[in-house]
């Protein structure tokens, strides 16, 4: 009697897809057809699929501010560096890059595709931790001859009509704060950067290094004011800067942070001099109606999950600061002092999920995938300082 066997259909369409990133690599290996089914585009997109759907695969990738100190134990400066992810199924921790030289931004994540910038280098790498592939490529300042020419604001973005992972970089002429910002777009699919006009956006003063603070459903956000929140992001269709509807804070002691909690742009607004019965107030955007809302607010909190410290060095917030991108258990959880903590609403209590090294800074929602992208080769050869 012949072994009873699954439909290959069923196989291919309804369990590969299901089965982890991990399980999946090494399934690679089980026969040519196998292989082939994985290494197919169109698998990447519906394994992705599935991912989304599970909320336990929820993680969050970390690019972290390293504190220096000299021999003494003295704080001298700090510099952007390590990349790690906490998963919201164990709350556990993995670092994926321990940078300790070069100077390290990361622009977001999208799809399980990560964008770095090395600063020194004037390069960027788009990069699939998961399936450990990368694809670098420099600036646009040689191509189109920028000269002296300052980098304000850049950012990773997913252009859906187009079907293509795109980075943006802007610049203004040094001294000069109402020239217009020349805009240039990398698309991942060419392979190359264009330059489709001047940006009729001319705010040149931004907060936090012109870097995104925030990724929603492919479209990266910049803030640019304090006090008064003021955001505006990158529109692939009209190949410009847009600006958001302020949300006013109207109290100096308050402050926020922008994070994408469920594919939704949000604001958690709170008051980072008291330490005591502080409330979270969460507002959310609605991209259709163009309106900010307060949804609702939590706490009080107790304890000092907001105390600042500066570096004097950099002039960078480097404690107290709050994540809230995702629950565990119905417990918010933020990092503040150097530890991971966890707020639980129903107790109010807080409590430290563990130790890390150096203080959590730029945070975007990370999906692991099998998104692979043409010119993507194995990072050791890309990069081979980066990943020892």
């Amino acid at each position: 009697m012949a072994q009873p066997s699954l439909p290959e259909d069923i196989i291919s369409t309804n369990i590969l897809p299901r089965v982890s990133i991990k399980s999946v690599t090494r399934f690679r290996s089980v026969c040519k057809s196998w292989n082939s089914l994985i290494s197919e585009p169109g698998f990447a997109k519906h394994h992705l699929y599935f991912t989304t759907q599970n909320p336990q695969d929820d993680t969050l990738i970390f690019n972290k501010l390293v504190l220096d100190y000299n021999k003494f134990g003295c704080m001298t400066g700090a510099h952007y560096g390590d990349i790690a992810v906490l998963s919201s199924s164990d709350l556990s921790e993995t670092k994926l890059l321990d940078v300790t030289s070069a100077e390290l931004h990361m622009l977001g994540s999208i799809n399980g595709l990560v964008c770095l910038f090395f600063d020194k280098q004037d390069q960027f790498i788009v990069w699939n931790p998961a399936i450990r592939q990368a694809m670098k490529f420099g600036s646009p300042r040689k191509q189109f001859l920028l000269g002296d020419m300052k980098r304000k604001f850049h950012g990773f973005c997913w252009d859906a009509v187009e079907n293509d992972f795109k980075v943006v970089v802007s610049y203004y002429e040094w001294g000069n704060f109402d020239s217009p910002l020349s805009l240039y777009i990398y698309s991942c699919n060419l392979g190359s950067w264009s330059s489709p006009r001047n940006s009729l956006f001319n705010e040149v003063w931004c907060v936090g290094r012109g870097l995104p603070i925030a990724i929603v459903s492919g479209v990266p956000y910049w803030t640019y004011c304090r006090g008064t929140l003021k955001l505006f992001k990158f529109d692939v269709i009209s190949k410009d800067f847009r600006e958001l509807p302020e949300l006013h804070l109207f109290d100096s002691k308050k402050d926020v942070s922008v994070v994408n909690l469920k594919e939704c742009l949000s604001a958690l607004v709170y008051d980072y001099v008291q330490s005591i019965n502080s409330l979270v107030d969460v507002h959310c955007f609605d991209k259709g109606l163009g309106v900010w809302s307060k949804m609702y607010s939590v706490g009080p909190i107790n304890g000092d999950m907001f105390s600042c410290g500066w570096s004097d060095m950099q002039n960078v917030r480097v404690t107290g600061k709050l994540l809230g991108c995702f629950k565990h258990g119905g417990e918010i959880v933020f990092s503040a002092n150097s530890k991971y903590r966890c707020y639980d609403h129903k107790t109010d209590e807080i409590r430290n999920l563990r130790s890390q090294e150096g203080y959590t800074h730029k945070c975007f929602s990370y999906k692991a995938s099998l998104i692979f992208l043409k010119g993507m080769k194995p990072q050791h050869q890309v990069e081979p300082t980066l990943w020892k």
